[in-house]
């Protein structure tokens, strides 16, 4: 049984959770996905993030968990709310066999995902720039980014980086690789 952790599910996390159910109907990615946030739906995320006006003051992982569901019910959903710390420090994990997706915007997590779990990726934006690392050793520039509503992002960047993150979690599924991407779309468009 494989199981995923999303810590962090606003801009990049509400679409990669979206694609994995999505995903999963045409190859099996998880078993359980489990959905690690703390912050409720505002109306400044509607503009990028996977959420409704029906979820407005809803916890973002319980409005996340409810459309997963709907989406695709073969999926375990398990929402917590709380930082990846503290979901962490209250269960047994089995941390050389559960991936972890970052997309938290928050330093701390990020160290704490890459110092725990064995196999995980890191994805960060922040004014057209995107990291996304599998091994934050030797690439550790992807917690340079600033936290919060201090970095620019838009729903375009947001899913970008999260189909590249799905795309990245395919390949480490099959082949654990290390897998490190900068890219600056202003040098592409």
């Amino acid at each position: 049984m494989r199981t995923i952790i999303i810590a962090g599910v606003g801009g990049v996390g509400s679409h990669l959770a979206y694609m994995i159910a999505k995903h999963s109907y045409k190859e099996k990615i998880a078993d359980r996905l489990v959905l690690v946030d703390n912050d409720k739906v505002e109306t400044k995320n509607l503009q990028r993030q996977f959420y409704f006006e029906s979820d407005l003051d809803q916890h973002k992982v319980i409005a996340l968990a409810e459309a997963i569901k709907w989406i695709n019910p073969n999926i375990v959903v398990t929402p917590i709310i709380g930082t990846i710390q503290e979901y962490c420090s209250g269960m047994e994990i089995d941390y050389d066999n559960t991936i972890a997706l970052c997309c938290t915007d928050d330093l701390e997590s990020k160290k704490f995902i890459a110092g725990r779990f064995k196999r995980y990726i890191i994805g960060t934006c922040d004014r057209d720039i995107i990291e996304i690392t599998t091994d934050a050793k030797e690439f550790n520039s992807a917690w340079s980014f600033g936290t919060g509503y201090t970095v620019i992002q838009d729903i375009a960047v947001n899913t970008i980086v999260a189909g590249l993150m799905l795309k990245v979690l395919l390949k480490i599924i099959q082949t654990q690789a290390k897998i490190n991407i900068k890219l600056n779309l202003n040098e592409l468009i």
